[in-house]
């Protein structure tokens, strides 16, 4: 085994060869990624406008770094995407050289040259495709344990507690998650220091090395997210992390977001064991023989430091799981393997580091590899049928890679009595195919992503079609969510609006949105005959909305003016996002007569049954009729009558009010309807 440690000089072809490929990598990653259409919605629009068409200032995610450095994408005019396909490829393949020179420490070049380009040929690269920061966030985490692994022994404690603290404050502008890598750097720095000096210096070490890895931290978080971002750099988690921590804070959130959570964990567990049943034996033969880790030290730090960042990057993942598995079906099942398989590759650098570990006693080996070829099994059969693996959320563990799998069982067989034959042919021959497989998957399904959908026909249109000012006041409608995300990051527009509408159900002029001038429609839904076609195409059209209503109120129901709204009846609590109605009837009295052409524009969101359900909205001897088709996302609704310029009230009628006790969601007995956040008072212009 002596060809497999680590030795110095590392032979002198193996770092112009390792150039070379990496560089190929590099070109096949770009060539394979630019015919495809965006895949993956909310999240690619929501990268785009917060990079590219908004101040970083504005973005509810605090990954200002990220965003600057996607930003200067607007310099490729309408091939942004191109472009941060070509950039995803350079960081992902950036981080090629800090791996290799991490595995050249623990063995030898030749071997470390090609686990750190399998690494990057793994199914993870097809993050590179996605306007997102999976790839960015691999590049500084490849850097960041470089940076770590090198130095420990070489520096003092404290000095590598500040370069780690500085490293992870840059990657948490990255990716926030980078905060909760914080207690495994510190636990690697004590460990080392404790092996190396005993308890003795402990009790000053662990209170001052977490000082200063924390003040570095924060000094490098919210001093480079203030120059980027102003005084909304200075936020820890931003408003969207933020807001899910405190929702799922207090004792009466916790319990369900502690179950959900283990169930998580015990999926993702299984899915390790899927995925990296032979390493996991090899780390815990080494973890039960002192033996084993006195001849290779240098390895078993580095087992250590694996294990400690992909248990905190777990730990992170299930608790994230577990606070928004009740936000919508099928939440909790899902399985983010996105938010820790940055760590994979220091798997496969562990495993070549314990090829030069002496043999332990073969029974031992036994009884590491018989629960995990337990745990492989169960994970083949239990796993897809209580999970959700998927593609974007975890190419590793979709089926085609599950398959790959099985050849596992085999390997921890030989793996008892040839422990280092074992480990090479997951090296070199199962971790290959699984690069190959994952690489043919990864074709099939950007090979679908050529062909546009009527969205992207749409958005495109939309974008060639109108100009800046008019896509700025642009109102997109169709049946699919996702859908209307994808056109808009095609019109390539901040704040156009959205519209949904039920599969097939026709539009109707209630559904106009009242503060736009365009509307694009997505679908097969028929078109009031009282707008304008402009445009059309093969699944969509344009149209052309009549002239604005001029605002003259707005009241936000989370907190009503009563200059405005005099008083109401039927409306529940004021909440941090609006009011919901309470029974059959809504009453809304208002301190001024409300305009002879008026024009209502109302904001809200559906409970239960009254989604898709008619709502009558009366005024004086006039009605209209309205749905909201969501209840998950607020709607917009407009809504015009002809008054005598002396009424001041609007009734809306609840078809059903439902309370949450009666359909098993909790013990609210409130009988809800709509959930209203504002509305707007206009008046129309008069005909020409």
């Amino acid at each position: 085994m002596s060809a497999l440690r680590p030795t110095t000089p590392a032979p002198s072809h193996v770092a112009p060869l390792l150039t070379a490929l990496a560089l190929l990598v590099l070109f096949i990653l770009i060539w394979r990624n630019q015919a495809a259409y965006p895949l993956i919605f909310m999240d690619e629009w929501s990268y785009s406008s917060y990079a590219r068409l908004q101040p970083l200032a504005e973005a509810i995610v605090p990954s200002y770094l990220y965003l600057a450095l996607f930003g200067l994408t607007n310099a490729c005019g309408d091939s942004f995407l191109q472009c941060t396909r070509i950039g995803n490829a350079v960081l992902l393949v950036g981080a090629v050289p800090f791996l290799y020179l991490t595995g050249r420490r623990y063995c030898s070049a030749p071997l470390a040259a090609a686990l750190a380009l399998l690494a990057v040929l793994a199914p993870f690269n097809s993050y590179t495709v996605y306007f997102m920061p999976e790839a960015s966030y691999f590049f500084g985490f490849s850097v960041l344990s470089w940076a770590v692994l090198a130095r420990h022994g070489q520096w003092p404690d404290l000095a590598v507690a500040a370069l780690g603290g500085a490293l992870l404050g840059a990657l948490s502008l990255i990716k926030v998650h980078a905060l909760f890598l914080t207690p495994a750097l510190l636990a690697f720095i004590w460990y080392c220091s404790w092996r190396r000096s005993g308890w003795r210096v402990l009790p000053l070490l662990l209170p001052a090395s977490a000082i200063i890895t924390v003040a570095c931290l924060l000094a490098v978080k919210l001093g480079l997210g203030y120059l980027l971002a102003g005084k909304a750099g200075l936020s820890l988690l931003g408003s969207f992390y933020g807001g899910h921590a405190s929702n799922s804070s207090g004792f009466a959130h916790l319990l369900p977001v502690l179950a959900a959570a283990w169930h998580s964990l015990q999926g993702h567990l299984l899915g390790l064991a899927l995925m990296y049943a032979l390493p996991i034996a090899a780390m815990l033969t080494l973890a039960c023989s002192p033996a084993q880790r006195a001849a290779i030290p240098g390895a078993a730090r580095l087992t250590l430091y694996t294990v400690l960042m992909l248990g905190a990057a777990l730990a992170m993942t299930v608790a994230y799981t577990g606070s928004i598995a009740s936000a919508a079906a099928g939440e909790g099942e899902r399985m983010h393997l996105r938010y820790y398989d940055f760590v994979f590759p220091l798997m496969l650098l562990s495993s070549a580091g314990l090829l030069a570990a002496p043999e332990v006693r073969r029974n031992v080996r036994l009884l590491c590899a018989l629960p995990l070829a337990a745990a492989l099994l169960l994970a083949q059969f239990w796993l897809p049928a209580h999970f959700h693996p998927s593609f974007i959320d975890g190419p590793e563990l979709s089926q085609p890679m599950r398959w790959v799998g099985w050849l596992q069982l085999p390997l921890l067989l030989l793996w008892v009595s040839r422990p280092r034959l074992a480990l090479l042919a997951f090296l070199l021959v199962l971790t290959p195919l699984n690069c190959i497989v994952g690489e043919l998957q990864t074709r099939a399904i950007l090979s679908r992503a050529e062909q546009p959908s009527p969205y992207d026909l749409a958005g495109r249109y939309a974008h060639q079609a109108l100009t800046p000012a008019q896509r700025a006041s642009l109102s997109i409608a169709g049946a699919e969510v996702p859908g209307i995300y994808r056109a808009m990051f095609h019109v390539d527009q901040r704040d156009v609006g959205m519209v949904r509408l039920q599969p097939g159900a026709p539009l109707d002029l209630t559904q106009a949105p009242g503060d736009s001038d365009w509307l694009l429609v997505v679908g097969q839904h028929a078109l009031p005959a009282q707008l304008a076609v402009q445009g059309s195409g093969p699944g969509y059209s344009l149209l052309r909305l009549p002239p604005r209503s001029k605002l003259l109120h707005t009241i936000e129901f989370k907190q009503p003016d009563r200059n405005v709204l005099a008083a109401s009846s039927g409306l529940g609590d004021a909440e941090h996002w609006g009011s919901w109605t309470l029974g059959d009837t809504v009453q809304l009295e208002f301190a001024q007569p409300l305009p002879q052409r008026l024009t209502i524009q109302l904001r809200g969101h559906a409970y239960g049954p009254n989604v898709g359900a008619t709502v009558i909205a009366r005024v004086g001897s006039q009605q209209q009729s309205f749905r909201l088709n969501a209840s998950d996302s607020e709607q917009d609704v407009t809504l015009q009558f002809d008054t005598d310029g002396q009424q001041r009230r609007l009734q809306l009628t609840i078809p059903h009010p439902t309370t949450p006790q009666s359909q098993g969601q909790g013990n609210d007995p409130r009988a809800l309807g709509l959930g209203l956040i504002n509305l707007r008072i206009a008046e129309r212009p008069a005909a020409p």
